[in-house]
């Protein structure tokens, strides 16, 4: 039994997966999936920066970046994209966690929001969960 669960959980989180095509946004390099939730953005008609960066991002130790800030009011709304390739699927991640607590210690930032690569297939998907997942 025990070699049953650990096979299925090989073939679902071992077995490689495809990486998602890598085109731009914004004259940065991005997913699929990110140039989707972009459109996204466009299409609700809400501004954003793409690659947010905190405390000097991946040039600084203890930098991060977040992958969109909606630029919403009354608060911006930090936005990851989590795609299979890089995140395991729907497990609550301690960096996540860290960065909910950077943001809510900072202060003037929208709950932290994070849409999943399952609702990222079709432009219609992602407007659909941009639109769930913002309240609008």
């Amino acid at each position: 039994h025990d070699n049953l669960i650990s096979l299925l959980y090989l073939v679902r989180y071992a077995a490689p997966k495809e990486k998602p095509e890598a085109v731009e946004v914004q004259g940065q390099a991005a997913s699929s999936y990110e140039v989707r939730a972009a459109k996204a953005f466009d299409t609700l008609k809400i501004p954003f920066i793409f690659q947010y960066r905190l405390f000097g991002g991946r040039n600084l130790l203890g930098g991060r970046v977040i992958d969109f800030l909606a630029l919403t009011v009354p608060l911006s709304t930090p936005v990851e994209i989590h795609g299979e390739y890089w995140h395991q699927p729907y497990l609550k991640s301690s960096d996540d966690e860290i960065l909910r607590g950077i943001l809510k210690s900072l202060g003037g930032f929208a709950e932290l929001v994070i849409i999943w690569g399952v609702d990222l297939q079709t432009d219609e998907d992602t407007l659909a969960a941009f639109r769930r997942e913002l309240g609008l």
